[in-house]
């Protein structure tokens, strides 16, 4: 093994050298070893932000958040219901075009719009419908704790079950 002038090997650590110039001698990686692990680490946060990533990338099928980050609409398939839950910057839900009725699991409410802000939800489910089963289950739920609350339906909601309400 060589080692660079100014540095001692230490046994069991045979990719590092211990640099005894600076003041304070520290541990140090070869330069090569120390710009490869920043690579791979800026790398590998890279990769971390996409995989977690921001709202757009844990809507639903079918739902989509306007240009301005205020308005989310969903249609189709919206069969375990729509859910926003603050905090957000979505002041508008609008659910419409429906392919099939929201039917969620027992326990889970249709619609659900909870935030600090504003809370606007517009729903026309059409021939389709909303049905909820559960205890304590809504049908439409609008909530804010800071904000006007506005809500428009068309289409039947059905629900069954102790204090759940359309």
């Amino acid at each position: 093994m060589h080692v660079p002038s100014g540095h001692v090997a230490i046994a069991g650590f045979a990719s590092l050298a211990r640099d005894v110039d600076a003041a304070g001698a520290r541990l140090a990686r070869p330069r090569g070893l120390r710009l490869r692990a920043a690579l791979l680490s800026t790398a590998a946060a890279g990769a971390l932000s996409l995989a977690i990533g921001g709202p757009a990338l844990g809507l639903p099928a079918g739902c989509t958040i306007d240009a301005t980050g205020t308005i989310e609409t969903c249609i189709g398939d919206q069969t375990a219901g729509v859910s926003i839950v603050g905090p957000t910057t979505l002041t508008t839900l609008d659910v419409n075009n429906l392919t099939t009725a929201i039917a969620p699991a027992s326990g889970t409410d249709g619609i659900n719009f909870v935030s600090s802000g504003a809370v606007t939800i517009t729903s026309s489910t059409g021939t389709f419908g909303i049905t909820t089963a559960g205890n304590n289950t809504l049908g439409i739920l609008a909530s804010s704790t800071g904000g006007a609350v506005a809500v428009t339906s068309t289409g039947n909601i059905t629900t069954a079950g102790s204090q759940a309400y359309g």
